[in-house]
């Protein structure tokens, strides 16, 4: 018995240990070619909701893992919306 998947990208990770896009991009890339399965987080802050670009937001951090995805392996994608009621 052994891990088969990793979750990346959790709002935590990238806001209060400062984690960018591109480091889990890089992450994500690692696990990939590593045999682990990734469910990758993905989501806006609560201003970036209320100023209208959760789409923006969502499609540059998808963009920044597609663009580390060598080869077509399936990432599963998690929306949260951080700090939404």
């Amino acid at each position: 018995c052994g891990v088969h998947w990793v979750i990346l990208g959790h709002s935590e990770r990238r806001h209060v240990f400062g984690e960018s896009d591109e480091l889990i991009g890089q992450k994500t890339a690692h696990a990939l070619e590593s045999g682990l399965g990734v469910i990758a987080c993905i989501g806006e802050k609560l201003d970036e909701r209320q100023a209208g670009i959760t789409e923006k937001v969502v499609h540059a951090l998808t963009k920044v893992l597609s663009d580390h995805v060598r080869q077509r392996l399936f990432v599963h994608l998690v929306h949260q919306s951080i700090n939404v009621p």
